[in-house]
């Protein structure tokens, strides 16, 4: 009998230490704060403990939005909303869902974020030229070690996309590097920071004969910097997203009266910027940017860079299931997303088995009088 007591008491001990290593697992967000570096505004989210990576972010264009995702932390500030007229922020609201805390950053106007850790804070860095501002921090082997990571440009392509477009195809040695995409003037400038371009790609393409918007690309560098630009003519709107190690600049004719949406899409734009995200995480945060619901199949997993601009939402997911081999299946407002092959291997069956009830079914005869 005491034996039994005993091993009933080890097990309430084991069970309290599992419950209580598992609030100690749970991170809080105490406070957000403010401040402002010449044109940057820093939103700093002080938290009990560290994160283990950057958190999770992305941007809306109407309304302006940034939104930030903070998992396995719970929100003990006592306010839901605080109100900051600094720069081109307007207030932030702080909402709880779960285990996941949400910061959403509202907007005067779109425009570029960054996020980075430090210490017991996650900053989001708001501005034009958002980019990790440098401090007296951290120790000296780190930042020469940083100083030295360099890309590189493989290669440099075009090609001739759908309805007229021109893809500006841009091979990269390393998932993670720091790019900024813009227009400028008749043509889109493409800037890749830290960056090195082997001398047979200086070099400039002429591509009139391709019959799209896009006439010439260059390419340059300037110590650790590569400069890109991609001259075009007429009336043209142009989309730039991230894959992996390929950066793509579509340049599309814009015809009168056009929304410059591009090939049919209809989405409200978002702005994506992630590293080795997971596929179903990414998945998820387009499910919560739509409201629709969004159902993966077991399949589909593995990690994916993404790097999106202003691009539809609807878009944004066609350029992800290309990226991964996916297609989808839309039933009222649920999305069914797994492999191209899954799916059409389901649909075959289906077909198959309903061929094979019409086949079961008897035979039925009916006669009718006709009176014409």
């Amino acid at each position: 009998m005491s034996g039994c007591i005993r091993r009933v008491l080890l097990g309430l001990i084991a069970l309290l230490l599992g419950v209580t290593n598992s609030y100690a697992e749970q991170n809080t967000l105490r406070a957000v704060e403010i401040s402002r570096h010449a044109e940057q505004v820093v939103v700093r989210l002080k938290l009990d403990k560290p994160l283990a990576k950057t958190p999770a972010s992305f941007a809306t264009v109407a309304p302006a939005r940034i939104v930030v995702d903070l998992p396995d932390t719970t929100n003990a500030m006592s306010t839901m909303r605080k109100t900051v007229d600094t720069g081109e922020i307007r207030h932030i609201d702080i909402v709880q869902a779960g285990n996941r805390t949400r910061i959403v950053i509202n907007l005067k106007r779109p425009v570029n974020h960054a996020a980075r850790l430090q210490d017991h804070e996650a900053q989001i860095l708001i501005g034009e030229t958002a980019h990790p501002i440098a401090t007296a921090t951290g120790s000296a082997n780190k930042a020469a070690a940083l100083a030295m990571e360099r890309n590189a440009v493989l290669d440099i392509d075009f090609r001739r996309g759908e309805e007229g477009a021109g893809r500006v195809i841009i091979d990269l040695a390393r998932e993670q590097s720091a790019i900024d995409v813009r227009r400028q003037g008749q043509g889109v400038v493409i800037d890749l920071m830290k960056s090195a371009l082997p001398e047979p790609l200086k070099r400039r393409l002429d591509v009139k004969d391709f019959a799209a918007p896009v006439q010439e690309i260059g390419a340059s560098s300037s110590g650790d910097m590569v400069r890109i630009t991609v001259t075009a003519a007429g009336q043209w709107d142009h989309v730039a997203w991230q894959t992996d190690r390929r950066l793509v600049v579509e340049v599309k004719p814009q015809k009168p009266n056009e929304r410059g949406n591009g090939r049919g899409y209809r989405g409200e734009k978002l702005s994506l910027n992630f590293q080795n995200i997971e596929v179903r995480a990414l998945l998820q945060v387009i499910a919560d940017f739509t409201g629709l619901n969004v159902v993966a199949s077991d399949t589909v997993g593995g990690n994916l860079t993404l790097r999106l601009k202003d691009v539809p939402w609807d878009q944004a997911l066609d350029i992800v299931m290309q990226a991964r081999g996916l297609d989808m299946r839309k039933s009222g407002n649920v999305l069914w997303i797994a492999p191209k092959d899954e799916l059409l291997t389901k649909e075959r069956l289906e077909l198959e088995q309903r061929a094979q009830i019409n086949e079961l079914e008897p035979m039925v005869t009916e006669t009718f009088q006709l009176n014409y």
